[in-house]
């Protein structure tokens, strides 16, 4: 059930709707940016998600957000 709807639902996102990695991660720079790199924390609940970040589809895509965030001079 879950992997028929999420193909439904990416199937009927526009493009222009999905959220990326990098986008994800630029939402993490800017909270850092406004609150500080010890008032900001990363956690995932992937359960009931209808839609998912691309880059960031299940738990194990977590060692990319490390990746992402040391490119980014974390």
């Amino acid at each position: 059930f879950r992997a028929a709807r999420s193909a439904l639902l990416t199937r009927s996102l526009r493009p222009e709707a999905l959220v990326t990695l990098d986008r994800w991660l630029d939402h993490v720079v800017h909270a850092v940016s406004q609150a500080g790199v010890d008032h900001v924390a990363l956690g995932s609940d992937f359960d009931g998600m209808w839609a998912h970040t691309v880059g960031l589809e299940h738990a194990g895509c977590w060692q990319a957000v490390a990746a992402g965030l040391a490119r980014r001079g974390f």
